[in-house]
């Protein structure tokens, strides 16, 4: 049995988490950037695209294409609360077996989910579209093949808010194979290069192109992988362990930079439940802790490498308050705060860790009153837990 794949993509992710937050802004042209002359367009709007305006673009530069473009601060924290809840959503309501590859992006594996859409992968993508639009107002584009590659490049040919099959022989040949060689995925510009040298204009020419040996000595070690995609046969095992985090991290920068010991004690406060809500998400938690600042617009971190694994917000707080307090000299003015976890486990549930947590402490405690008494020669402390039962 065939696997059927969709690649999703969110469309202008980061301009249309500002929407949500400020509807003034739909159907405008604007960007998220910073407005300094180092500043790059992170994402820029539909309708600013239309008037040429593209991503990792220096800001000055756009701005001196369209005076009147919009420009938009990021909002980091906002754009990983709504990708993690995209994430959530898609692999509760359809499939588990899901490939995050970035905050945007991922492949999912719908072929054991068809059975609930009458086997039709265009009904379940449409469902999957208009779901995700209704319940977090988020727009995507699907990509739907048997493959990875196929998936991926059947996106990019209808979007905004739109839904290209590749199932057949048919359609490779029609819709992929007459695009330049520049367009087709894994193949940037050098490599794009070096084909057109040999001939190979159009992904077309790369899957019907019958000198092997030339083919290879061009490519290397990738020639067989990129010959197969343009042949239609691409990877389909959607790889669900690159989800898991190496680390996690929430950073928030102050409206006023401030060195009043309670507001930064309740920002990381607030920054701990913030953390502790994306490791409940992976069931993760970790043994190394750092604590992010930036004084004098240089950013900074202090980390502290634990015996035990942590995550809940209490801890974090604490233990981010303590690793400040060991670098800040309390004068200097903080302009942003944050706390990081990294060495992180999974874990069955936060449950099971718990009881791992509470039974490492009673074994640790146990051993001290073991060495005491042995010490006194008698049994003469205890736990009282333990003494006295109800």
């Amino acid at each position: 049995m065939r696997k059927t794949i969709f690649h999703i993509d969110l469309d202008a992710f980061f301009c249309s988490c500002e929407e949500i937050v400020n509807p003034k802004l739909k159907g405008k042209a604007f960007v998220v950037s910073g407005r300094n002359k180092r500043s790059v367009v992170s994402c820029a709007s539909y309708p600013a695209r239309k008037l040429g305006i593209k991503a990792a673009k220096p800001i000055y530069m756009e701005l001196d294409k369209v005076p009147s473009l919009i420009v938009v601060p990021g909002h980091y924290e906002l754009y990983d609360k709504m990708s993690m809840q995209f994430f959530q959503y898609i692999k509760k309501h359809f499939s588990n077996i899901c490939e995050e590859m970035s905050i945007d992006e991922c492949f999912l594996d719908v072929t054991n989910a068809l059975k609930h859409y009458k086997n039709d992968p265009v009904l379940l993508a449409k469902t999957l579209q208009a779901n995700v639009k209704r319940t977090l107002g988020l727009s995507v584009s699907i990509g739907i093949s048997h493959n990875k590659f196929l998936a991926k490049m059947a996106t990019d040919l209808n979007k905004p808010y739109g839904i290209t099959t590749i199932l057949s022989p048919e359609e490779l040949k029609t819709k992929i194979w007459p695009l330049p060689i520049e367009e087709m995925f894994f193949v940037g510009p050098p490599t794009a290069k070096r084909l057109r040298n040999i001939g190979i204009k159009t992904i077309g020419d790369l899957a019907n192109f019958d000198d092997v040996k030339l083919l290879e000595a061009t490519l290397d070690r990738n020639w067989y992988t990129t010959w197969q995609n343009a042949l239609g046969n691409g990877d389909d095992f959607v790889d669900t362990r690159k989800n898991d985090p190496k680390s996690q991290s929430v950073s928030h920068t102050l409206l006023d930079p401030t060195n009043d010991v309670a507001e930064i004690e309740t920002t990381l406060k607030y920054i701990a439940q913030e953390l502790q809500t994306k490791l409940e998400a992976y069931n993760m938690a970790g043994s190394c802790v750092g604590v992010i600042y930036k004084i004098n617009k240089v950013n900074r971190i202090k980390n502290e490498t634990l015996n035990h694994n942590i995550y809940k917000w209490q801890d974090l707080a604490n233990y981010a308050l303590k690793l400040l307090g060991m670098v800040w000299d309390g004068n200097s003015m903080i302009q942003l705060l944050g706390i990081n976890i990294s060495k992180l486990i999974k874990v069955d549930s936060m449950e099971s860790l718990e009881q791992k947590l509470v039974v490492k402490k009673q074994n640790k405690l146990n051993k001290i009153v073991q060495e005491v008494n042995k010490k006194l020669g008698k049994d003469l402390v205890f736990i009282a837990k333990d003494k006295f039962i109800s």
